[in-house]
């Protein structure tokens, strides 16, 4: 089984994508429109980087579409089903609560069964490494109207200089969610919400305690931007970010541990670009963030983006202690 994990971990390019694209899009509610841009743009030809780890029977999954536009998953192939958030064809499909059901099979490739929000089959797939090593090919099966099967195959190369290793995957947060927080913001707003955490930490008081010392531990980003830490008071502080070019950014924090909530505001110089508001949920223990960026899109991406940054260094935290 390890040779075969070890198989498909990699970086793969995607190359092409045939069959029925098309009737799927349609089914998928992608108008006229948004279609052609999709063909225009080859469905991410030369451009889509999908980035696979196989390790001790879990599926670590990383698409990026650009440098912003890079969504993750993981689950356990033993049969069950694991909540995880579907992002393909985004930003020209929403974003969906989906679960997912996979296998590998006595030959290397996976087998996986998606199921939609409202539990019902929405497609199944089979991916493989081709004899060659160097081609992944990936048949889904999508679920019309009764009766009738949309069939797509995607083609990826991989990239010799794989971008997601084992010990950056293992180290994830559990998947994180979409939600509603159009109440709360006053305005249509998706937010991004864990799945339960109740594993992994003991409580609120826990878990507010690990993001804090979690945010504390400050890292210099890979493009060479140099952060720091800047602390207030017991309930504020500062990462103040020092750009390559010199520009410089603070990420205010305020937290009031006892509510479970805090608050983050981004400034590029002294101009508010936008804030992030979490809060710890209970029955299961969950973190619930939205964004106060205009653009739908763009909001929940980094809603996505910042939960699961904010974990991945609470649960990092967690594990020193």
């Amino acid at each position: 089984m390890d040779q075969l994990e070890a198989q498909m971990t990699g970086t793969w390019l995607m190359e092409a994508v045939e069959g029925d694209v098309t009737e799927w899009l349609k089914l998928e509610g992608v108008g006229w429109k948004e279609r052609q841009v999709m063909w225009m743009a080859g469905y991410g030809k030369g451009r889509i980087n999908l980035s696979l780890v196989i390790k001790e029977g879990t599926v670590y999954n990383l698409t990026a579409m650009d440098d912003f536009a890079k969504f993750r998953f993981q689950f356990k192939l033993d049969g069950r089903r694991h909540a995880m958030l579907f992002t393909e064809g985004a930003p020209f499909m929403p974003f969906r609560n989906f679960s997912v059901q996979g296998k590998m099979t006595d030959e290397g490739a996976i087998e996986a069964t998606m199921f939609n929000d409202k539990d019902e089959i929405h497609s199944k797939s089979s991916r493989s490494v081709c004899e060659d090593g160097a081609t992944l090919k990936t048949d889904i099966t999508f679920l019309g109207s009764p009766g009738k099967e949309i069939r797509i195959s995607m083609t990826h190369k991989r990239v010799e200089a794989a971008t997601l290793s084992a010990d950056d995957c293992t180290s994830w947060c559990p998947n994180v969610l979409i939600g509603d927080a159009s109440a709360e913001a006053g305005r249509e707003k998706k937010s991004a919400v864990s799945a339960p955490l109740d594993a992994l930490f003991s409580g609120v008081p826990d878990l507010m305690e690990c993001i804090e010392h979690g945010k504390h531990n400050i890292e210099d980003t890979p493009g060479g931007d140099k952060s720091s830490l800047s602390v207030i008071s017991s309930t504020e502080f500062n990462i103040n970010v020092t750009k390559v070019a010199g520009d410089a950014e603070v990420f205010e924090h305020k937290l009031d541990k006892g509510a479970g909530t805090m608050l983050v505001v981004f400034k590029q110089g002294e101009k508010e670009v936008g804030s992030w508001h979490f809060k710890a949920l209970q029955e299961p223990l969950r973190v619930e963030c939205w964004c106060t960026l205009d653009n739908v899109y763009v909001s929940t991406v980094c809603a996505l983006h910042v939960v699961q940054d904010t974990l991945d260094k609470a649960l990092k935290y967690k594990r020193r202690q």
